[in-house]
């Protein structure tokens, strides 16, 4: 039997890819990522995995800037267990140890993607 994963969603500002109980988010190169962005994420949060337990990767392979703050509001999804980040330089790494500041659920940044997996599954 063939699996219906990963569901990809192609948004102007990222691409998702949607799993059983995994989304991993690759923004693309230059945006400013801010409140709207991340209530678009929301909505595809919502109507994915509603009632269920997830975890969100961000796969840092693009430059692009986040706007910590827009984090304060929005830990409100309760099926989100963790973020994890996935780093590809010393930079991005860097970048994500200080958007965590402003981040309230399970937050972690790794240099790779098996690593951001184990950690997500470790989360209730």
């Amino acid at each position: 039997m063939k699996s219906e994963y990963p569901i990809i969603v192609n948004l102007s500002f990222a691409v998702l890819e949607i799993y059983e109980d995994l989304i991993i988010s690759s923004v693309k190169e230059g945006i400013v990522f801010d409140s709207p962005e991340l209530a678009q994420i929301h909505s595809v949060f919502e109507s994915h995995f509603q009632g269920k337990s997830f975890g969100f990767i961000s796969n840092r392979k693009n430059d692009y800037t986040v706007t910590p703050t827009a984090f304060i509001k929005v830990s409100k999804n309760s099926g989100l267990k963790g973020v994890a980040i996935l780093c590809h330089s010393e930079a991005s790494y860097d970048n994500s140890i200080f958007v965590k500041k402003f981040y309230s659920k399970p937050y972690k940044s790794f240099y790779t993607l098996d690593e951001c997996k184990k950690w997500l599954k470790t989360l209730k």
